[in-house]
């Protein structure tokens, strides 16, 4: 940013026309949430979200304003994944330390992720994963040449073991589901039909044993099962699912009362706090939790308004990656929106710069006559 400000000429940098509108959206969704400052009563918390989201701004500005072509393209995606390689090994070499100094299992979820929650690092790693699948299915590959497709194959596989193992349950499903959907799409269009039954058969047969054989991932998703199962749900729980269904029941309410123009990001979460102890929700009292569901962050934030901006920065680009055939933006996309629904993403870091930094990324970047991540 300092380097955007130093470089001047700032007529140039707005001059370009296309994907205007892009940058507006993103910088409308901003402002709104400067605006309802202005009627907030936390205003530290008020402030405080600005300062989390302010890259919903930022990275939307640089990437419209300073075109970048397809070398420098490569250089941020194989930053990327030497990157989450680097985390995922660091993250094993710790657990094993653990395990034959002090006997301790940090093999999995929370103890295994160590510098995010295990949903979040899902969500990097499966981006990462695609980035590799989309290389292979690509006969002109982005960045890797045709020697070194068993090396990334590897990594592929790396990266889905080691998603299994951070036991994130929306993470391991939304995952799977859109890698084996993607391999079945493009072995159709390939025509190959016997590898690809011999492909889903081994994929099948390995999720099945994962469930069956690791304690836990099976208890995670036993959990899952059966609060979703049960009409009793309890009060007091602090369990991931089933505290989230009353957070999502609380969060409807508040939805219903402040429809229009929400509470204010600043006010929201003491406002849910509020509801939850006046519903004898202890457990999500206990722990301040908040809506778990960006979508219902947003509405009670900043209502219907704050709401349909959001949803417009998915829909826009949603439909841009279908109509030019960006398979990237569109796993990009479905695999954010699917974690807006479990997890309030743009409250953390870790979620809104991942959110804003790709999204602006592959939005703005002018895939006419470059090499694209497609299937084919």
């Amino acid at each position: 940013t300092l380097n955007w400000l130093i470089e001047g000429d700032f007529k140039t940098k707005f001059s370009g026309k296309q994907k205007k509108n892009y940058f507006f959206l993103f910088a409308s969704f901003y402002v709104l949430h400067i605006i309802a400052l202005f009627y907030t009563i936390n205003i530290p918390e008020g402030l405080s979200a600005l300062e989390v989201k302010l890259s919903l701004l930022i990275f939307p500005l640089l990437f419209f304003t300073t075109p970048f072509n397809s070398k420098q393209l490569q250089a941020f995606l194989k930053a990327f994944i030497i990157g989450c390689t680097t985390a995922m090994l660091f993250c094993l070499l710790r657990a094993a330390y653990y395990y034959f100094t002090e006997g301790l299992n940090y093999f999995f979820y929370m103890e295994l992720s160590y510098f995010m929650h295990p949903g979040y690092f899902s969500m990097y790693l499966s981006l990462a994963a695609f980035v590799l699948l989309f290389s292979l299915f690509n006969r002109n590959n982005l960045f890797l040449n045709a020697s070194a497709k068993r090396s990334y194959l590897i990594a592929l596989v790396f990266i889905s073991l080691f998603i299994v193992l951070l036991s994130a349950k929306l993470g391991i499903l939304v995952y799977f589901s859109l890698l084996m959907l993607s391999v079945i799409i493009e072995f159709i269009y390939r025509q190959k039909y016997l590898l690809l039954f011999g492909i889903v058969a081994v994929s099948v047969s390995t999720l099945y044993s994962v469930y069956q054989y690791i304690p836990a991932v099976r208890d995670r998703f036993s959990n899952l099962i059966s609060a979703t199962a049960n009409k009793e749900i309890d009060k007091t729980s602090s369990e991931s699912t089933t505290v989230r269904i009353l957070v999502w029941g609380a969060a409807q309410e508040l939805i219903k009362e402040n429809f229009w123009l929400g509470v204010s990001p600043g006010d929201t979460n003491d406002r849910l706090y509020r509801e939850y102890e006046k519903r004898g929700y202890t457990g999500a009292y206990e722990h301040k939790l908040n809506a778990h569901n960006q979508y219902y962050q947003t509405f009670i934030g900043l209502g219907i308004v704050g709401f349909l901006l959001m949803l417009a920065q998915f829909i826009f680009p949603l439909v841009s990656a279908v109509k030019n055939k960006k398979s990237i933006l569109l796993v990009f996309i479905l695999l954010v929106a699917f974690n807006f629904s479990t997890e309030s993403m743009l409250q953390t870091q870790s979620g809104v710069i991942f959110y804003t930094f790709f999204n602006s990324l592959f939005l703005f970047y002018d895939w006419k006559g470059t090499v694209d991540l497609k299937m084919s």
